[in-house]
């Protein structure tokens, strides 16, 4: 009887001593995202290789305030964007090619956000795909939240940013 009632509290330490060890790793709290219904879409965008310029004027088609967002470019169709573009007003990018609206993005209304397509690492002439991803800004701990659930991709048609002057030849 007694080796039963040794067993029974070696099994309960056991297990009381696990359940402590899985909580140091599992953090109950839901990982941050945005409310559902945020959204933002492209509402137009122009293209100028003279000028070096790609502008893009995004609206906030959902429910919820948008503070910025991220922004991909690809020249290939075929394949998932990746290149980063610089705006001009650099006080606005934020690290991993995050950039803030002037003011954050209220419901129904549009921003125009203008790119510089001079850089030395813009190795291609076309812009052919978009991907985007709009951040909103925490209020209790003032750090960013990538809307995970939405991500704007889209195709882009005869989108000329850049002229590449061909190789010389000897």
């Amino acid at each position: 009887m007694l080796s039963y009632v040794i067993l029974i509290s070696i099994a309960i330490a056991i297990s009381i001593t696990v359940f402590a060890w899985l909580q140091l790793f599992i953090d109950p709290r839901p990982e941050p995202d945005c409310e559902e219904g945020t959204y933002i879409s492209i509402y137009d965008y122009s293209c100028d290789d003279v000028n070096h310029k790609f502008s893009l004027t995004i609206k906030n088609n959902g429910r919820f305030t948008v503070h910025g967002f991220s922004l991909f470019v690809g020249s290939d169709s075929q394949r998932a964007p990746g290149d980063q573009l610089v705006i001009f007003d650099i006080s606005r990018m934020i690290g991993g090619g995050k950039i803030l609206f002037k003011v954050p993005l209220l419901p129904g209304e549009t921003e125009v956000v203008d790119f510089n397509t001079n850089a030395p690492d813009i190795n291609f002439e076309y812009i052919r795909k978009i991907k985007m991803q709009p951040f909103i800004v925490d209020s209790e701990t003032n750090g960013n939240i990538v809307c995970e659930s939405v991500v704007l991709r889209q195709d882009i048609d005869n989108c000329k940013v850049k002229s590449l002057s061909p190789p010389a030849t000897p």
